[in-house]
């Protein structure tokens, strides 16, 4: 059995070593300490049947699949719902960019893909109601265009270095150029 945590390889570098800490002075373990540099994203993982039986019991930590998120306890501040959707993009989400000849430059897209229905209507919800164009459909959340994107990278500020490169890269492409 097995507890992970995760994050931000360069922007919460303070808060994991403070998390490891935390870990160690309140589990008495370590854990096991992983980076993905290439998606930005370090992990410290715990394999103990005991601490993950007091995760489950004490914090009612569903096991297995995660398909109840009770939304009523998710954040209220955009400040923070930021946040949440950001970590939610930086693991699960995508950009890419249709090269449909109707198009005179590759149309950005952005995809949030999860099983659970009830955080990506919650997601969906917060996004509209900050003026963000949204498509909601199936296991997608998707924001369309080049404002809308732009709006995305500059208020929600994703950290994974993958989809702030590709983002970056296009822009250079097709918009830093000039005309």
């Amino acid at each position: 059995m097995q507890v992970c945590f995760c994050g931000n390889l360069k922007s919460e570098t303070r808060y994991r070593e403070y998390l490891q800490k935390l870990i160690k002075s309140t589990l008495n373990v370590t854990g096991y300490y992983q980076e993905r540099k290439k998606i930005n994203t370090y992990y410290i993982i715990i394999n103990s049947e005991g601490i993950f039986d007091l995760f489950h019991s004490k914090f009612d930590f569903p096991i297995g699949f995660k398909s109840f998120f009770n939304i009523e306890n998710f954040p209220r501040s955009w400040n923070l719902q930021k946040r949440l959707i950001r970590g939610i993009f930086d693991t699960d989400g995508s950009i890419f960019f249709d090269k449909d000849q109707r198009y005179k430059k590759p149309y950005p897209i952005l995809d949030i893909t999860l099983k659970n229905k009830e955080v990506l209507d919650w997601i969906a919800k917060i996004l509209r109601g900050h003026n963000f164009k949204v498509i909601r459909y199936g296991r997608h959340v998707r924001l369309k265009g080049r404002e809308n994107i732009g709006n995305w990278f500059k208020e929600i500020s994703p950290k994974n270095d993958l989809h702030v490169r590709k983002y970056s890269r296009w822009l250079m492409e097709y918009y830093d150029k000039g005309p």
